[in-house]
């Protein structure tokens, strides 16, 4: 069984103070995630989150929005790390310590359990994309405040963009078995990438 924990950790971490709508977001992925499917009608999501759908619908416009407010907070997460990273740290070794202390980082099999998750249904799918979007706007700031950019610079847009690509492709070509294989898959794949980006050789 997956240990949903983890997830509140994000969500905590992100965003600590009291949200009714992020505590039922919490909920609902978590059953997603311990029975490995997303596929429950607003009736048992509500019953599990001990509220009425009619509440439910005050928060969520529709059953899959449930997954946002947690989702995000992860996005704002790695984004903190990284702002958070020492300034004598190049930013190419921020990165990847800031994602290796991220959720997603840490925790390969359940980061890929949420996955694949959101690509059950095309509305899912839509919805992780906006979060990817999400992330690369708050990488943009993080990056920028490092390298002394403008935010909205073409560098920093570019570097965001392929930070987030690399994300992705660390993500599906990873080793779910290993705990840490996340981190290091982007670490690895980051590299690949470095020179142009940071004007760094690679090791």
């Amino acid at each position: 069984m997956v240990p949903i924990q983890l997830i509140r950790a994000v969500e905590d971490e992100a965003a600590p103070s009291y949200d009714p709508a992020r505590q039922v977001s919490h909920a609902a992925l978590s059953l997603f995630v311990k029975a490995g499917t997303t596929r429950f009608s607003v009736k048992e999501l509500a019953e599990h989150a001990g509220i009425s759908e009619r509440t439910f619908y005050r928060y969520f416009p529709r059953k899959e929005d449930v997954v946002r407010p947690v989702l995000s907070a992860g996005a704002n997460q790695f984004s903190a790390l990284l702002a958070a990273r020492p300034e004598t740290e190049s930013v190419l070794d921020a990165l990847k310590a800031a994602f290796a202390l991220s959720w997603w980082g840490e925790s390969t099999e359940q980061a890929q359990v949420l996955r694949a998750l959101m690509h059950e249904t095309d509305v899912l799918r839509t919805i992780w994309l906006d979060i990817i979007a999400e992330t690369e706007i708050r990488l943009r700031v993080a990056i920028a405040a490092r390298m002394g950019l403008d935010e909205g610079a073409t560098r920093t847009r570019l570097i965001a963009s392929v930070v987030c690509a690399v994300i992705r492709s660390s993500a599906s070509a990873c080793d779910s078995s290993n705990q840490h294989a996340l981190a290091d898959a982007f670490a690895r794949d980051l590299d690949c990438v470095a020179a142009g980006l940071f004007g760094v050789e690679r090791g």
